[in-house]
Parts: structure tokens; C-alpha cells; sequence
């Protein structure tokens, strides 16, 4: 008889009651191995490093506005200006001057003005005896500055810029009055293989 008893029946699991050993066991299987993250995060790392470095590195330039000279162009409006800058290399490379232009702010606008050529300043000194004085090497394009090496030279500009057909400011009387009140002065450079050099005048 006892051999007939009914044997005793394994309850059924309960969902709400997962045993914490099958969580944690479970996990070890989902999480990735930590060698390749390990090794995918040093290859990142060096990879930002060497961007963030190379990118300071081609900067490798330093400027400054050492002198601004204007004068009234004869017969219409707008003035002739001399900026006279100085340029270090502080590169491992040679600098070269792909252009140079500068731009000036003041309440009548705002414009920017291509550097004249070198061969232009003779003429324009004929014209204007005054800027005579101020003349240096003329920063053009593909001057070069060797490493450590430094230029003192100077841009000549003009503004306003010939006016285009039926624009407002085409009878602008813009004079030295008005370039000397100014609100800011940045000579813009243009590097080979660099960063370009913003230059700002200090007043």
C-alpha cells in the first residue's frame, strides 16, 4: 500500500522569483569581452591625440599690426592705407604666403580689400609722396619665412572698393577722417598648408 502512495509533485517555477544566480550568470554571457574594448579605446585615444597635436602644430605662426598710415585718394572718395605687419614662423617648416587681405569696420560699413601687388607701390608713392616714408617689403603672395624666421613688411589697400552699379554707397565720401575712427583693423593671412593667420589691430 505504501508502495501505491501518490509520489509528492514538484511545484511549477515561479516567474516572479528567478533565482539571482541566473541574473548574474546570465550577464557574464551578454557583456562584451573587456581586452578589444580595452584596445579599441587606446586606439581612439591615440588617434584624437594625434589630430588634436598635428592641428596645433600647423598653426605654428604668430603677427602683429605695427603701423597703419593712410592718406585721401586724389580726385574721389576713399583713402590708400599702408599696414604695415610683423610675421614669426614659429614652425618646423617653412611659411609660405599664399595672399594676404585686410579688412577694416568702421560706422559706415564694413569692408575688406586684397592686398595691391609689390609692383603697384612705386606707382602709388609717385602719386603720394607721403607713403614714401612708410615703404617695407610688401607681404605678397609666395613669400616665404624660414623656420624661426621672422618678416616686418606691409600690405597697401584701399577703400571703400569701387562701388558696383546702382549701389547705395556708390557716392560715399569716405575719407581719412572716417578710416582713422575706425573700430577694428584685421589683416587676414593665407597660409600653404596651414591654418590661416588673423591678425588684429591693437588701439
Amino acid at each position: 500500500m505504501a508502495q501505491n502512495a501518490a509520489q509528492p509533485k514538484t511545484p511549477p517555477p515561479d516567474a516572479g522569483h528567478v533565482p539571482m544566480t541566473e541574473e548574474f550568470d546570465s550577464a557574464r554571457w551578454t557583456l562584451p569581452p573587456i581586452i578589444p574594448v580595452l584596445i579599441g579605446l587606446v586606439i581612439v585615444a591615440v588617434v584624437l591625440g594625434s589630430i588634436f597635436v598635428g592641428g596645433r602644430a600647423k598653426r605654428g605662426g604668430s603677427g602683429a599690426v605695427t603701423g597703419v598710415y593712410a592718406v585721401d585718394q586724389k580726385g574721389q572718395p576713399g583713402v590708400l592705407a599702408v599696414v604695415q605687419v610683423h610675421i614669426a614662423n614659429l614652425g618646423e617648416q617653412p611659411m609660405w604666403i599664399k595672399n594676404a587681405s585686410v579688412t577694416i569696420e568702421t560706422e559706415h560699413g564694413k569692408w575688406t580689400d586684397e592686398a595691391a601687388p609689390a609692383s603697384d607701390f612705386g606707382r602709388y608713392a609717385q602719386a603720394y609722396p607721403e607713403l614714401k616714408q612708410y615703404e617695407k617689403p610688401t607681404l605678397a603672395a609666395e613669400t616665404k619665412i624660414e623656420p624661426g624666421g621672422q618678416f616686418d613688411g606691409m600690405v597697401l589697400v584701399g577703400y571703400p572698393p569701387p562701388p558696383e552699379p546702382n549701389m547705395a554707397n556708390a557716392t560715399l565720401a569716405f575719407t581719412k577722417a572716417d578710416f582713422d575712427k575706425r573700430k577694428s583693423l584685421t589683416v587676414n593671412i593665407e597660409l600653404y598648408d596651414r591654418r590661416p593667420l588673423e591678425i588684429k589691430e591693437s588701439r
